[in-house]
């Protein structure tokens, strides 16, 4: 009996150290199979490219895979299950992966146009921003930086090349309400037969081992079907909305990774932010659109002139970034706080980040007279460039804040029980999280490639923001094609797309009556007479 009782004992302790052992290696995720070997050998500023193409961050680990992280090979064959289910002529390949996933707004490149030259980029398997590694011998994948932070380039007349993407610029088209809960629809689904859903995982990926198999079976399934049981009854894979095409909701996200309370139980969380350009973010003295976040050992809105920005600035906004994935890839505080060193280095590479050129001719007589508009009208808020048409760079930035008549549900969803929880992390050392209950004024960096425009994504061109009587109600993004004149998403006058265009991702019609979906406010320019709107909108093409 007391050998047995030893037996029982030593079996559980070898267990238990397994179990540690495994909590400890993988806590901080898998590697990625995006980021180059020979690290070490780079630039700051290549190291910062790879990190922000194609890192993890700790995304995909165990914790991760209970909220943002994905099983690739369970989830693509579900979601190819369900496209049969509406269109049997569906192939089981795949090809027909990257055309599911299109439909989201996530770009399959050829090319990404502004890699620093010093470096190679490794070749994505997955479509661009789904990083992915092996995690306990499976692939798994989960939405990086670029997913949300790499754009399409365009060309001359306004039509996407999706061909090419340029890394710091906003993808508009990327729909994660869309694809979150299609992949939610899908599981359901898949999971009613799962022998067809392990024999589609062999059809599309061959190369699967036995172990691999034996993984996703008995430990990966089981986990997807609890999760789903338990998100049976909302019947939503989230509880809140998580936007529209180029539209996300980061502090829902952030809500859900710290436990916080949902303001009706998620339904009118609706704080949505549009994605940004991020060229010129060095400028920032707090970050987010309400500038909640700001250094600890700093004033939250400081007006900055060119010298003041230096290493030591750069590297007390890196730290912050760092925080960001903790809503996005689901990253535990304790973990992303260890990715400091790549933040820094992802600072390196926007350093010297600017939007691509603006495409098509500029009116550069009519963008002279906007120069001076501009510096009279919008640089209080906006920041001032200095005066070479040629190369436009910010010399001084307000960082204001205040309130424009804008949406106010972005500003109060990260309420003060919000900032609490930031305060009370690992982070209370770097940052200090507050409830501004404003908006702060952003540089206009990379303007023209930005659409739809305010914070939270709610007008479509920059001609309807000088003109509120001109923002429809209603209006179609995701896909879109630029209309150079308008400087904006190319619509009818009943906000659809031309009859004889073809989006290349699935478009939503975008409702400024719904909640946090508003686009009163911010009537700045307004009173400019035509001419004077036109030498503006030619000015910003050069930003």
């Amino acid at each position: 009996m007391k050998k047995r009782n030893l037996s029982i004992f030593v079996i559980i302790f070898i267990i238990v150290v397994f179990g540690i052992f495994i909590f400890k290696k993988f806590e901080n995720g898998a590697n990625s199979d995006l980021v180059a070997s020979d690290l070490p050998n780079l630039s700051p500023k290549e190291r910062g490219a790879f990190y922000f193409s194609g890192d993890a961050w700790g995304g995909l680990s165990l914790g991760a895979l209970k909220t943002h992280a994905i099983p690739w090979k369970i989830t693509t064959a579900s979601l190819i299950i369900n496209e049969q289910h509406i269109n049997p002529n569906i192939k089981t390949n795949k090809s027909e992966i990257d055309n599911i996933f299109q439909q989201f707004g996530f770009l399959k490149y050829k090319e990404i146009a502004n890699f620093p030259k010093g470096a190679k980029p490794i070749k994505s398997q997955l479509p661009n921003g789904m990083v992915y590694g092996n995690l306990l011998g499976v692939q798994m994948a989960n939405i990086g930086c670029s997913s949300c932070h790499s754009g399409v380039l365009y060309n001359e007349d306004g039509t996407p090349n999706t061909d090419k993407i340029w890394l710091g610029s906003p993808n508009t088209s990327l729909n994660l309400e869309a694809y979150i809960q299609e992949v939610y629809n899908s599981y359901i689904i898949s999971l009613n037969d799962k022998e067809r859903l392990l024999k589609t995982i062999k059809q599309i990926y061959p190369e699967t081992t036995a172990t691999e198999m034996f993984m996703i079976k008995y430990f990966i399934l089981p986990q997807i079907e609890n999760r789903m049981k338990m998100l049976a009854k909302s019947g939503r894979a989230l509880p809140f909305p998580s936007g529209s095409p180029g539209v996300t909701n980061g502090v829902a996200a952030l809500k859900l990774m710290m436990k916080l309370d949902m303001d009706d139980g998620g339904n009118n969380e609706t704080g949505f932010t549009s994605i940004p350009d991020l060229g010129d973010r060095a400028w920032r003295s707090s970050m987010l659109y309400d500038g909640a976040y700001a250094p600890s050992k700093d004033k939250r809105q400081i007006p900055l002139k060119y010298k003041d920005i230096n290493q030591k600035s750069i590297d007390r906004l890196a730290i912050i970034t760092s925080f960001f994935s903790v809503p996005s890839m689901g990253v535990s505080p304790n973990v992303t706080h260890r990715n400091y060193n790549k933040a820094k280095d992802v600072y390196a590479f926007l350093k010297d980040y600017h939007a691509p050129k603006y495409p098509a001719k500029i009116n550069m007589v009519a963008a002279k007279k906007g120069e001076g508009i501009y510096g009279e009208k919008c640089a209080s808020c906006h920041g001032y460039y200095n005066y070479d048409l040629s190369n436009p760079k910010l010399v001084q930035f307000p960082n204001w804040i205040g309130d424009v008549g804008t949406d106010k549900r972005r500003a109060q969803v990260f309420n003060q029980n919000a900032a609490n929880a930031v305060n009370s992390t690992i982070y209370k050392k770097d940052l200090i999280a507050k409830h501004t209950g404003e908006y702060v004024g952003t540089p206009l960096s990379g303007i023209w490639q930005s659409a739809p425009y305010l914070h939270n994504g709610s007008v479509p061109t920059i001609d309807a923001l000088l003109n509120p009587s001109k923002r429809p109600k209603k209006f179609m993004t995701g896909g879109h094609s630029l209309d150079f004149v308008k400087l904006g998403i190319k619509i009818d006058e009943n906000g659809n797309y031309p009859a004889n265009y073809k989006p290349w991702s699935k478009p939503e019609i975008y409702e400024t009556t719904k909640s946090g979906m508003s686009n009163s406010g911010h009537d700045y320019g307004s009173e400019l007479t035509p001419d004077d709107q036109k030498s503006l909108i030619e000015y910003l093409k050069l930003l």
